[in-house]
């Protein structure tokens, strides 16, 4: 394919770090490791994970294939997220639990350890013992070093230009088909208009040069 969205996978803004095909969720969305399968669609398969925190602990993990989620174009991420809240609300109910962590760790320094992305689904109740990130007073961010931070991060949005206007759709959607569909219209179109009008005329002359004839 020439789609124009595949320059994304040489785009690696995690740094530099490659996309691993031979990864246990790679090969498991390949069908070739086993799994505990909770749904799966055109985009994206849910199971648990095969080393749980705690019971109830699941993947929401993209069939496409990037190391991070800095690496996806927005199309991707957007088809897998919106898978998201139907896989909370499932494992909340099934485990009883009283809350959820939705993790994604990017990067090595972040934890990631399969660079293939995923969302993690982590049940949480009170007391379960689990890690918290709750920053003590000390940690709060100042107003001097948060307008610093943020005029930066305004500065590479600015830079980079909105993901939604130059992504393309993720080939096999309803949508990429839509507008392939569309684009094989405007070029029937056009060879009709080229072509088959032109032929038209030619006959119409003819037909009239024969009767006026």
């Amino acid at each position: 394919s020439s789609r124009p969205w595949r320059g994304w996978r040489c785009t690696m803004a995690s740094g530099g770090i490659r996309y691993d095909s031979d990864s246990v969720f790679a090969k498991i969305v390949r069908g070739e490791l086993p799994c505990v399968k909770l749904f799966e669609t055109l985009h994206a398969i849910a199971i648990l994970d095969a080393f749980p925190m705690v019971k109830g602990h699941a993947l929401l993990i993209p069939k496409a294939g990037f190391p991070t989620l800095a690496d996806c174009p927005p199309a991707v991420a957007a088809d897998v997220l919106r898978e998201l809240p139907r896989l909370v609300r499932a494992v909340m109910e099934a485990t009883g639990a009283e809350g959820v962590n939705v993790v994604s760790n990017n990067g090595a320094a972040a934890g990631q350890e399969v660079f293939h992305v995923h969302f993690h689904v982590i049940p949480r109740s009170a007391g379960d013992g689990l890690v918290r990130f709750a920053p003590s007073a000390a940690q709060m961010l100042d107003s001097a070093s948060a307008e610093e931070v943020a005029m930066a991060i305004r500065e590479r949005l600015a830079s980079a230009g909105p993901d939604d206007a130059s992504a393309p759709p993720v080939a096999g959607t309803p949508l990429a088909m839509l507008l392939d569909a569309h684009a094989l219209v405007l070029r029937l179109h056009e060879f009709v208009h080229r072509h088959v009008d032109a032929l038209v005329v030619r006959v119409v002359r003819a037909l009239f040069g024969r009767l006026l004839g």
